[in-house]
């Protein structure tokens, strides 16, 4: 799994691309990467444990496949929750050795 200093950096790179227009998808995405330091909520409802190893987030992203099987592709306001899961699967990919 990537150390703390590359996911700084991927998180400071998202900060830099979202510029300050709030984009959901960039967003879960800098969530994603806030769970994987230890320092915001879980992103899954049932992955509580915040993954250390390349097996802990292939546990992690099997769990966000299922959750994305079981939701509904577009919300009630028309944004795309598939698309908001596969951004968290990206970084979670992206976080491996």
């Amino acid at each position: 799994m990537k150390d703390m200093f590359e996911l700084r950096r991927k998180e400071d790179e998202l900060w830099e691309e979202d510029d300050g227009r709030d984009d959901p998808i960039i967003a879960k995405q800098i969530d994603a990467i806030g769970f994987l330091k230890g320092e915001l909520d879980p992103i899954t409802e049932e992955n509580q444990e915040v993954p250390t190893t390349d097996e802990g987030l292939d546990k992690l992203i099997a769990q966000l496949k299922i959750e994305r099987e079981q939701i509904a592709e577009y919300s009630f306001f028309g944004d795309s929750n598939w698309k908001i899961i596969d951004a968290q699967i990206a970084i979670c990919e992206w976080a491996k050795s």
